[in-house]
């Protein structure tokens, strides 16, 4: 299974701070007091246009002007930029942290990751921004990273979720012996199955499929659907949803049909 992130990281205050200087993204929140900013589309963007527009070779996502940006916020706060990349398991960390306009972590970049009792890069990072590891954690999932699994996610998941009680959804359960009902969702070329379980009225909890966040609703919302029956699509197994471009584009052109 994949996971990418590309993030700021910064305390809330900070962070709420930085991000009107950054251009279209959001601040979600973490634990332990700090938050985490996406990169936007358009500076993701500069960055892949050539070497020359990223701020240090080490990172793919962060351009010279973002990477001043940060510099100058850091003054009287700790700042880190972090990028992390894995494929089954085989991966990459990159990280850097700004404190009063240095760089008191230059770029710490550890390809592929050996797990040792520090942990990696963004551990590195994590604890000079006083992350305190939580029990049988590290400081990555201290503080929540692994809430979703690629950065496009943490721009759109939590507003999509807030959202979705006044979306008009059908929810399919594609066979009575499963637990589970279906819908999917679509922001830009991303995702996604939103999964739901309970019975047809009340106790509905809501999971994005492949990652962690959740909600749960005492009533099922006026404008959900709910049915039992032929699959909306052929494609569509009869169990556990498998996640795929394709698929997912076409449930999402049904579903805008019926809305």
């Amino acid at each position: 299974m994949s996971y990418d992130l590309k993030a700021i990281i910064a305390a809330d205050a900070v962070a709420d701070e930085l991000l009107p200087r950054l251009g279209p993204s959001v601040v979600v929140r973490l634990g332990q007091g700090l938050s985490l900013i996406p990169p936007s589309d358009g500076w993701r963007g500069e960055a892949r246009m050539g070497q020359s527009a990223r701020a240090f070779p080490e990172f793919e996502n962060l351009t010279v002007e973002v990477a001043e940006i940060i510099r100058q916020a850091s003054v009287g706060a700790a700042i880190a930029y972090v990028e992390g990349e894995s494929f089954g398991n085989v991966g990459g960390q990159t990280a850097a942290v700004w404190r009063d306009g240095e760089l008191v972590l230059p770029p710490h970049q550890v390809i592929p990751v050996v797990w040792t009792p520090e942990g990696g890069p963004i551990d590195e990072a994590l604890r000079l921004l006083g992350v305190v590891r939580l029990p049988e954690r590290d400081e990555f999932d201290s503080v929540g990273l692994g809430r979703f699994r690629h950065t496009e996610q943490w721009r759109v998941v939590p507003a999509l979720m807030d959202r979705l009680p006044a979306m008009e959804l059908a929810w399919h359960r594609p066979r009575a012996s499963d637990p589970n009902y279906y819908a999917t969702t679509v922001s830009d070329q991303h995702f996604s199955l939103v999964r739901g379980r309970g019975d047809d009225t009340a106790g509905l909890t809501l999971g994005l499929i492949g990652g962690t966040e959740s909600r749960t609703f005492d009533a099922l919302p006026a404008t959900w659907h709910l049915a039992t029956g032929p699959a909306l699509d052929s494609s569509l197994p009869t169990s556990q949803p498998v996640v795929g471009g394709g698929l997912v584009q076409r449930l999402a052109r049904r579903l805008r049909g019926r809305r």
